[in-house]
């Protein structure tokens, strides 16, 4: 993870810009419903993996979710621990066995997984603290709108640096490929289970002005894997 998301005055302005919905009409209107569709009807528990200020979990929580939140920015988990006091926050970057000795139904980690380098090494922490048929559910940016940034390499990693948002927030990413993405939660003991490529509904493309050729490329992919036994 780029150090800038555990200073606290990045922390503060990414909290006060990315609750906005129009500036970031995508994930309000676009993806946060494509990534909740992900979620097993059965599920009673949820780990939020990389909360960030909380937003997301409190939402998980208002739908009636046991919902914990954790991140690796401890400027992020004072933030959202000062917003949402009824839930439990905690400090976990996933480089390491979870603090907690709780197990999950699910844990959802929403636009994260881009910011790590090892993430065999995170499947393997994670793997832990799931219930038996667990499942885990992440969200990243799709690696076909990153691909230029990879001077269109599709298949090879590389580092970028980007703008988050449209409030002059520039954070380092990793573009990988869907093949990246997976195989190393394939390889340490998960099994896919769900992909979704979200659409922009035409309501949307109308409300927003959405050009063509932005509106006919993916911009997240959402995977669902189960925990093998």
């Amino acid at each position: 993870m780029s150090d800038s998301w555990k200073d606290p005055q990045f922390a503060k302005t990414y909290m006060d810009n990315a609750s906005d919905v129009d500036a970031n009409w995508y994930e309000h209107s676009v993806n946060t419903a494509s990534f909740w569709s992900l979620i097993p009807s059965d599920t009673k528990s949820i780990l939020d993996f990389g909360c960030g200020p909380g937003d997301f979990t409190a939402q998980l929580k208002d739908n009636g979710y046991e919902v914990d939140g954790c991140d690796g920015s401890p400027a992020m988990i004072e933030l959202a621990k000062q917003h949402y006091e009824n839930i439990d926050f905690f400090v976990w970057d996933g480089k390491t066995a979870c603090p907690k000795q709780n197990t999950y139904d699910v844990v959802m980690s929403k636009l994260t997984l881009h910011f790590i380098e090892d993430l065999a090494l995170l499947a393997t922490n994670i793997r832990p603290v799931l219930n038996v048929g667990g499942s885990l559910l992440i969200s990243v940016p799709h690696p076909i709108p990153t691909m230029p940034k990879a001077d269109g390499a599709y298949l090879k990693q590389v580092h970028y640096d980007t703008e988050i948002g449209t409030y002059g927030m520039h954070v380092t990413m990793i573009h990988r490929s869907v093949q990246d993405y997976i195989s190393p939660f394939l390889d340490n003991g998960f099994v896919l289970t769900g992909i979704v490529e979200p659409s922009i509904p035409a309501a949307v493309v109308e409300k927003y002005q959405v050009k063509k050729e932005y509106a006919e490329v993916p911009r997240r992919l959402n995977l669902r894997f189960e925990k093998a036994a």
